[in-house]
């Protein structure tokens, strides 16, 4: 009796646990297949596209992240359609970590004059030259500890194997640090401007401070949504005069040719125990685009 007991016992734990141990096995297998899916897109079951040379050029500062720029000639004797950056599951995918650790988003750009993720047809021999953005880099990475660029070449006329995915790879990539303004103290994250501190001066309690912008890839329309200014007494002053090449600055105001320092002037009051601009911040258009100087020593009040 004991015996049967026992064996009832038995069997209704395990009719109790069945739907557990199912569950348990279900998502474990879930998560197999996910760790295969990937492991398959780690970017170690993917190589170079054959028939083309490719070649990251240069990875620099811009705006928040990081602009990286690289070549391809389509050297198969015949015209091919790929698309790099191309976002999904089944696609081999781009990644940039940086010297932190850390996984940074990319943004598809341009090859061609296309847009990269969009398939589109390339003829061979023709030099392409192709660039996409990495977000919101900070300035303390200085390197990309891995760089990978992915896409797929597609087969019409292949149905079963309609695409073929490929991938580049780069270890260590350094990210150049733009040199374009006149002293440590100025900073401007556009690759397309030079800016150069020209002075301060004071009359009472009003600030005027001057720099030149020049424009250094072809004429630019540059705006301005406005100053901030931050001094050494706990201030923020947001009421803030601009003028470009002697008019009135806006967002949507201002033109720069190239190659010729364009003068721009400020405007603001400070307060009399102020005695240095801890920041000077100038947010352009387009954004995020912008012009900082800091630790200004301000003239002594008259």
């Amino acid at each position: 009796m004991l015996r049967k007991t026992l064996t009832i016992g038995v069997l209704a734990l395990a009719v109790t646990l069945a739907p557990e141990l199912a569950a348990k096995n279900f998502f474990q297998k879930a998560k197999e297949k996910l760790d295969q899916v990937t492991e398959a897109l780690d970017g170690t079951s993917y190589s170079g596209l054959s028939g083309f040379d490719f070649n990251i050029t240069k990875a620099y500062r811009d705006g928040d992240g990081v602009t990286v720029e690289y070549t391809m000639i389509n050297n198969s004797g015949s015209e091919k359609t790929i698309a790099i950056n191309r976002s999904g599951i089944n696609n081999a995918p781009s990644q940039a970590i940086g010297s932190d650790g850390t996984a940074y988003a990319i943004k598809p750009g341009k090859l061609g004059g296309k847009s990269s993720a969009s398939t589109n047809s390339y003829p061979a021999g023709v030099l392409l030259k192709g660039s996409f953005l990495v977000q919101n880099v900070p300035t303390s990475v200085t390197k990309f500890k891995s760089l990978v660029l992915g896409g797929y070449q597609y087969n019409a006329n292949n149905s079963k194997d309609r695409y073929n995915y490929f991938q580049y790879a780069y270890s260590n990539y350094p990210i150049t640090e733009l040199e374009n303004t006149s002293g440590d103290n100025v900073r401007c994250n556009c690759p397309d401007l030079a800016v150069a501190y020209k002075g301060i001066s004071r009359t009472d309690n009003t600030i005027t401070l001057t720099i030149t912008i020049t424009s250094v890839n072809g004429d630019s329309d540059v705006g301005s949504y406005g100053a901030t200014v931050y001094d050494n007494d706990g201030n923020t002053i947001e009421r803030v005069g601009q003028t470009l090449g002697g008019q009135q600055w806006g967002a949507y105001s201002g033109k720069l040719p190239e190659g010729v320092p364009v003068k721009a002037v400020f405007t603001f009051n400070v307060n009399k125990a102020a005695t240095k601009i801890t920041l000077f911040k100038l947010s352009l258009n387009p954004s995020p685009y912008t012009i900082e100087i800091r630790n200004i020593t301000l003239p002594a009040a008259q």
